[in-house]
């Protein structure tokens, strides 16, 4: 591959993370930047750049988006309201809305 080192290893941008150290410290940041070497990110203030050598950290913690929770949590939110639904409809429509309706009078 062709390229500096940092482009054929990659780089991972990360809105938010949390960092567990090996001695067993956490620190959170933002605008994380994960290479071969280092994680650098912003301190909760915004305004510290920090740059962590990779080998001192044990775990990166984020948040990602889960597109199959995501799915089942519409739909189960849309199998509520359907029910919700049903439940107000039934309740609007009286005790007797099964009845089959009386004739109408005839004229004289």
């Amino acid at each position: 591959m062709r390229g500096t080192l940092e482009q054929q290893v990659g780089e991972e941008h990360i809105r938010e993370a949390r960092l567990a150290f090996r001695n067993g410290d956490e620190i959170s940041l933002r605008d994380v930047t994960v290479r071969s070497d280092s994680v650098i990110g912003f301190a909760a203030d915004g305004r510290e750049r920090r740059a962590i050598p990779f080998a001192e950290v044990a775990s990166i913690e984020h948040r990602e988006v889960s597109v199959l929770r995501t799915g089942a949590a519409m739909g189960a939110t849309a199998a509520v309201a359907y029910v919700a639904f049903i439940c107000i409809t039934f309740a609007r429509l009286g005790p007797n809305w099964t009845a089959v309706p009386s004739p109408a009078p005839s004229a004289p």
